[in-house]
């Protein structure tokens, strides 16, 4: 799909309840904006959440879906190269 292995969910751009999810990659220690896949399936590796409304917006968005956030973490470690 893309060299990028390792990815962040864009909470702002996902929807769980449709397992339907906006990952952006994460290189060099920086989130690449402007660049993402939409997918129920993770494209590598996940290594977070962030929300553009902030930290708080964050919690907000994992405390409320926690299962389903914990769930696409999980499967993206079955993705790995």
């Amino acid at each position: 799909m893309s060299g990028w292995q390792r990815w962040v969910i864009d909470a702002g751009m996902s929807d769980p309840s449709k397992d339907w999810w906006c990952f952006v990659p994460f290189e060099d220690d920086a989130i690449v904006f402007g660049m993402s896949v939409l997918s129920g399936d993770p494209p590598g590796f996940v290594l977070g959440v962030v929300h553009e409304g902030g930290q708080d917006a964050c919690d907000s968005f994992c405390q409320e879906h926690s299962e389903a956030v914990e769930r696409v973490i999980s499967r993206s470690r079955e993705v790995q190269p």
